[in-house]
């Protein structure tokens, strides 16, 4: 598969802050090359269910980080691991998953 693009993956962890209270921010845990395609408007209904505007389809390698709920960023924008599609002949050697955009603040 041809990777042109690079998103950065973030997960949910629970840290404490410099007064020692703990609280949930968003750690930077993987950057990995993959290939992200829009989500065309007869896709996102027929082959995936949604009818918000911004969802994007990304294939990459297999990598433990790609979960659902975590934050990945790309082209400035930030999205939320909403499904994972492996691949279509059940190799797990690379993985095929959407994200929908999120407003969320992965800077604490």
């Amino acid at each position: 598969m041809f990777y042109n693009k690079e998103i950065c993956i973030y997960n949910k962890q629970k840290i404490r802050d410099e007064n020692g209270i703990s609280r949930e921010s968003y750690i930077l845990v993987d950057t990995i090359p993959c290939d992200v395609q829009s989500v065309g408007k007869s896709s996102k209904k027929e082959e995936y269910g949604y009818t918000t505007e911004n969802i994007k389809s990304i294939y990459a390698d297999y990598n433990a980080n790609i979960k659902i709920g975590n934050i990945v960023t790309y082209s400035k924008k930030k999205f939320k691991i909403d499904k994972i599609l492996w691949g279509e002949d059940g190799d797990e050697s690379f993985i095929h998953f959407i994200v929908v955009e999120s407003k969320v603040n992965i800077n604490g």
